[in-house]
């Protein structure tokens, strides 16, 4: 036993030794200079980078830029194309500095799996902040055709020391690292690095037995220690004096210009890059509030047929009195000419009918014959739930109505085979007639007749959105049984019904 326990302490202690002797030389080659490396003209970035930018300038070549610690940016996909012997690098490369030019291309902040890999950890942020600066005409341009001299080089390695075993391979874990170097005149003057292996772990292995565990055979297995992954602006905050907070954004003054411009050339067509700033100044409004001209601007963006991403739409203009009014008109206006023009189904139709929902209560309480095309055609009636709900705004008039629209959602549902595409037309038209309340008590034996006949699925009688409607037509609390699952445990009470139903809490 004694031997079976040296031997399985002891080998993985013996092969562990050279990845921690590996781990230790990675570590000494660090390099920090004792005051801190100073910006330059002219920087050169080498390694794996993000490439989300159009035109090849990562998030860090725009951080570099934009917050000024470079004039001009040398971006270099192959290290074997510098000299560093003689910081020559070929014009043919990617060069990049700031310039100004009215026709500025927005960059474009992606994620996941359209990122290579970023350099920074807040690559969608610097994104944002340098769209600002597009808007305002201030943009990353390539350099013309020449050589440049890199006075700084600020490199990424990948590295592996050592074979990388199999798991259950009685061999030391390689070493696995990603340093970040920063090289001046071709030599390496200062690095960090980050590094992980996989140790050789004890063989025994132990399975769950009730509150304790018990051996279970013998397995080889390995642990992670350390960490590869590098953050690299913690690095050069470390190792520079670089200015690397997050670019400032440009004047918002700048953007409504550029909206402006493009608003009144018909001739920019859809794709025009200035149209890809839209969702900045509607985050612009969100975030600093409206200035003068803004409600006009918003208008003619709705009602812009080249204008398609309406997400972000800042709601509190939708709240302001007179303003209201406009927008509604643009906002149905702008659904039926895409509903005729290109199908109800995707953007922009789905992003503006939400819209309706935010606009002032009251806003529909006039019959308006827009809302009824959408409301009751073929396709974009089921695709029209906010302005379904909106229907309450009228009063008891449309109680018939909805009642109409839950009979029609039910037949739809028995012919398709499936509820779900209606779903949400159904849950809106009864979200309508619990904030309808007690004026529309006229049509509670139609809901009453659709609990004997199944008209209304189960899931839905079962839901607390269909007693709270039920109580505000003035049924009484006491009709509901109180149901209970197979514990016995109460889930919900007939006083808190009572209270959500007096409270009008038809959002449920």
């Amino acid at each position: 036993m004694a031997l079976v326990g040296a031997f399985g302490v002891g080998l993985p202690y013996i092969i562990n030794a050279q990845s921690k002797r590996w781990l230790t030389e990675v570590k000494n080659r660090d390099l920090n200079l004792p005051i801190p490396i100073p910006a330059a003209r002219t920087i050169g970035l080498q390694g794996l980078m993000g490439l989300w930018s159009p035109n090849g300038c990562n998030d860090l070549c725009q951080l570099l830029l934009y917050n000024g610690i470079a004039q001009q940016v040398v971006v270099s996909m192959d290290d074997r194309k510098v000299d560093h012997s003689t910081r020559n690098v070929s014009a043919q490369l990617f060069i990049f500095r700031i310039a100004q030019d009215e026709a500025c291309t927005p960059v474009e902040a992606r994620s996941g799996q359209n990122v290579i890999i970023d350099w920074t950890f807040n690559a969608t942020a610097i994104a944002r902040a340098t769209r600002g600066r597009t808007a305002d005409s201030e943009c990353v341009v390539r350099q013309a055709a020449g050589d440049v001299v890199l006075d700084i080089t600020i490199r990424r390695v990948n590295e592996m020391i050592g074979t990388q075993p199999g798991r259950l391979e009685l061999a030391p874990g390689s070493v696995n690292v990603n340093a970040l170097e920063i090289l001046v005149e071709g030599s390496v003057v200062a690095r960090e690095s980050a590094s992980e292996t996989m140790m050789l772990s004890i063989p025994l292995k132990l399975v769950p037995y009730g509150p304790t565990f018990e051996a279970s055979g013998w397995e080889w297995s390995r642990e992670r220690v350390g960490n590869e992954i590098l953050d690299v602006i913690a690095a050069l905050k470390r190792l520079t004096a670089f200015n690397l907070e997050k670019p400032i954004g440009g004047t918002p003054v700048g953007l409504r210009k550029r909206l402006d411009v493009a608003l009144n050339d018909m001739s920019r067509h859809v794709y025009h890059e200035v149209f890809e700033l839209v969702p900045d100044y509607f985050l612009i409004i969100s975030k600093n509030g409206l200035m003068p001209g803004d409600l006009e601007r918003l208008a003619k963006l709705i009602s812009d047929e080249r204008v398609a991403r309406f997400q972000a739409f800042p709601s509190d203009a939708l709240q302001v009195p007179g303003a209201a009014e406009m927008l509604k008109g643009r906002i149905l206006d702008r659904l039926l000419w895409t509903a005729r023009a290109r199908g109800a189904f995707g953007e922009p139709y789905k992003s503006l009918e939400s819209l309706t929902r935010l606009l002032p209560d009251g806003s529909f309480a006039n019959p308006d014959p827009r809302v009824d095309a959408l409301v009751d055609g073929t396709e974009t009636g089921f695709l029209s739930p906010n302005l379904i709900l909106r229907l309450a705004d009228q009063g008891a008039s449309v109680a018939n109505r909805l009642i109409g629209v839950l009979k029609e959602g039910r037949a739809a549902a028995l012919a398709s085979g499936s509820w779900w595409s209606t779903k949400e037309r159904m849950i809106a038209s009864l979200r309508a007639l619990c904030r309808l309340g007690s004026d529309a008590r006229a049509v509670l034996p139609d809901l009453q007749e659709f609990e004997d006949t199944g008209i209304v699925p189960r899931n839905v009688l079962d839901s607390d959105l269909w007693r709270i409607t039920m109580m505000r037509l003035s049924v009484n609390v006491s009709k509901f049984s109180i149901p209970a699952n197979e514990r016995g445990i109460i889930y919900y009470n007939q006083e808190n019904m009572a209270r959500r139903a007096a409270q009008g809490d038809c959002e449920t």
